[in-house]
């Protein structure tokens, strides 16, 4: 029996032994430093395999047991580590690459929205009426915001290693993960002493470790790529709405200075239109005082033929009697000569002067209280932009719901003589004057047509 039963000891011992060999030139498995028996192997060590496996103390187990006290792990949790640290790269990668592609699926949302990259042509075109300006120009200036798509990365996967602890070994990894001759057995030796050294704990939660880190590091990309690409839709509705905004004020001024400012030592347009209106106006003023002269003159002559008849009349009053007397008498130069010498004439016509004349053009300007005015009015960019630009002008101030203008023609204001309010204000006065009572002798007035002189409302 005791013989049968170290045989049966050898035979589990060589099976074992053998898991530990390669199967082909002896060499080290990846979890040792020395050959199975060497001097890492117990007490015994220097002896060869063959001397070491006809020890009477050698079992399977005692084996197994001299192996993880010497043992070094460090091959094993290199390749056991590597798809960990492989992966965890491929995850990496992948959700950077996500994050790059949101980036351009977000320049692309952001491209296609409405926008200029030129303002100032922008507002060229607007303020000619382009209608594919003007609908992008009302787009711009009447959103709110872009809507952009969040960013949403897949969950890092499970990594092979965290997983094939899960399933209760690395026995796998390491057989795929080895070079050269590495039999299954050789691995599930390794896997056994790797998890019984404390690798497979330690390995379980650098896993974990780094799978939570790459996905907290995916959340965390997934937040501030998402908030970035919302603060760029942001800044892109704000940057066009106040570049577009500026760029149309600017052009409405441009349209304004056109007319209200000029060179240095010019005047502008509105200053010359306003200089137009003074000098048409002043034109018109001036060809009312003279009309108002001549109109006095008329008047004056009127009384002097009056009051020449009236001495007729009195100093000549049978040549007066004869038909065409008065033309005869004053068309004597004798009579005539007498008539304007006579005390009475002269008395008379000098009370014309203080009682008619004198109050009739009192004041500075005597005219001015007989003028019809018309207010020089001040003039402004309605009254002087041409159509063209009217129009061009409102176009871009509906967009940013500013004034828009209504052009506005003015004709040029004038002065103009009231004749009608001067022969009244003249006919009062001599009336008030008494100059002109019924004579003792009745005459009558020749008419225009024989030279005389008709005063309407007097009363000779």
């Amino acid at each position: 029996m005791a013989f049968v039963g170290k045989q049966r000891e050898d035979q589990n011992y060589t099976r074992l032994a053998n898991l530990t060999q390669p199967q082909a030139t002896p060499t080290k498995r990846v979890g040792t430093e020395a050959p199975v028996g060497g001097t890492t192997a117990g007490p015994k060590a220097g002896q060869a395999p063959q001397e070491f496996t006809k020890s009477n103390t050698a079992s399977p187990g005692g084996v197994f047991k001299r192996q993880l006290e010497g043992a070094n792990i460090g091959g094993i949790t290199s390749l056991a580590k590597n798809p960990l640290l492989r992966e965890a790269g491929q995850e990496s990668t992948r959700i950077a690459q996500e994050g790059i592609n949101y980036n351009n699926i977000v320049g692309g949302v952001l491209s296609g929205a409405s926008q200029f990259g030129d303002f100032d042509t922008a507002v060229s075109g607007l303020a000619s009426g382009d209608e594919g300006m003007t609908n992008t120009a009302q787009d711009i200036l009447g959103r709110t915001e872009i809507p952009v798509p969040e960013l949403n990365i897949a969950n890092v996967k499970e990594f092979s290693p965290s997983a094939a602890l899960r399933g209760g070994s690395v026995e796998g990894i390491l057989k795929s993960e080895a070079k050269g001759p590495y039999s299954t057995g050789m691995a599930g030796l390794d896997a056994l002493l790797f998890a019984k050294k404390g690798g497979a704990a330690d390995l379980a939660n650098q896993g974990l470790a780094l799978q939570a880190t790459t996905q907290a590091a995916a959340d965390a990309l997934e937040r501030e790529q998402t908030k970035k690409a919302q603060e760029r839709a942001e800044e892109l509705v704000k940057s066009q709405k106040e570049g577009l905004t500026a760029g149309i004020k600017k052009g409405l001024t441009g349209k304004e200075e056109v007319y209200t400012k000029a060179d240095e030592g010019k005047k502008s347009k509105i200053q010359q239109e306003q200089e137009r209106l003074r000098s048409e106006y002043a034109k018109s003023e001036q060809e009312a005082f003279n009309k108002y002269g001549q109109l006095k003159n008329q008047f004056q002559t009127q009384i002097d033929q009056a009051l020449l008849q009236q001495a007729a009349a009195r100093l000549f009053p049978d040549a007066v009697n004869q038909p065409f007397g008065i033309l005869a008498v004053l068309s004597n130069p004798e009579m005539l000569a007498q008539l304007q010498n006579d005390p009475m004439y002269q008395q008379q016509k000098e009370k014309a002067s203080q009682q008619i004349f004198s109050p009739f053009g009192a004041g500075i300007n005597p005219a001015a209280q007989f003028l019809q005015r018309q207010e020089i009015p001040t003039l402004g960019l309605s009254n002087v932009i041409s159509e063209e630009d009217a129009a061009a002008y409102n176009r871009l101030q509906k967009l940013i719901g500013g004034q828009e203008i209504k052009r506005q023609d003015i004709g040029t204001p004038k002065a103009s003589l009231n004749e009608q309010a001067m022969r009244d204000r003249f006919n009062e006065l001599v009336r008030l004057s008494e100059l002109f009572k019924t004579p003792e002798t009745s005459t009558q007035p020749l008419g225009s047509s024989f030279g005389g002189v008709n005063i309407p409302g007097f009363t000779f």
